[in-house]
């Protein structure tokens, strides 16, 4: 097997891997909690990657679909970010000003037939400070917080390993999946799918411990 058949085996299950995270959580996050914000954003994120994954099978340009999945990926993990860090709710003229900054890149600058890389590593920058932000708030509350039973720190660890790998194939995905795409750069979406499979078994391990006990 190459190289490149390896990439897309990768790559398949990084799309599949959606799928074990809204699992734990359906199976074990208590009802009406902050951790059920996760389940609806992984269920609706593993349809669009299952969608994804057949319609590449299939040859069929889905890149729309990626000019969607990143607002939504977002707006939810912002939503999430905000009650776990600030306890309340999100701003709702940020939201609507990274929605309008994303809506402007897809119409005038990445079209919706080409990936929006642009769009993917601001937000993804975005999300990386809000991780970052929890972070040091778990450190001024290191004294009454055990790290390794904290359902949140463990789910924070997962996003936080994601953005951080992906950021780098988001930055030069108009390079990566190009048809120009040489050396290196022939094989580097493999570091976004093994950063999107660590998140998922993270997060899931994480929503494990957020179990009713």
């Amino acid at each position: 097997m190459s190289i490149r058949d390896l990439n897309f085996v990768f790559s398949d299950i990084s799309e599949v891997s959606e799928l074990l995270p809204f699992l734990f959580g359906i199976l074990f996050v208590p009802k009406k909690s902050t951790y059920n914000l996760l389940v609806w954003f992984f269920a609706i994120s593993a349809l669009i990657k299952a969608i994804s994954l057949i319609t590449a099978k299939l040859h069929v340009n889905n890149m729309l679909l990626f000019h969607f999945l990143t607002v939504y990926e977002f707006v939810l993990v912002y939503i999430f970010y905000c009650r776990i860090i600030f306890n309340r709710g999100p701003s709702v003229y940020f939201i609507a000003l990274i929605i309008v900054i994303n809506v402007a890149n897809s119409v005038f600058n990445e079209n919706v037939q080409q990936f929006n890389s642009m769009a993917w590593t601001l937000n993804t920058l975005i999300l990386l400070c809000f991780g970052l932000k929890y972070l040091y708030k778990l450190y001024q509350e290191l004294e009454t917080t055990q790290l390794e039973q904290n359902p949140l720190f463990i789910i924070n660890a997962g996003f936080l390993i994601y953005f951080s790998g992906s950021l780098f194939t988001y930055i030069f995905g108009w390079k990566i999946l190009s048809a120009e795409a040489r050396g290196f750069f022939h094989n580097a979406w493999v570091i976004q799918s093994f950063s999107n499979i660590i998140k998922n078994v993270i997060i899931s391990y994480g929503l494990w411990l957020a179990r009713p006990r």
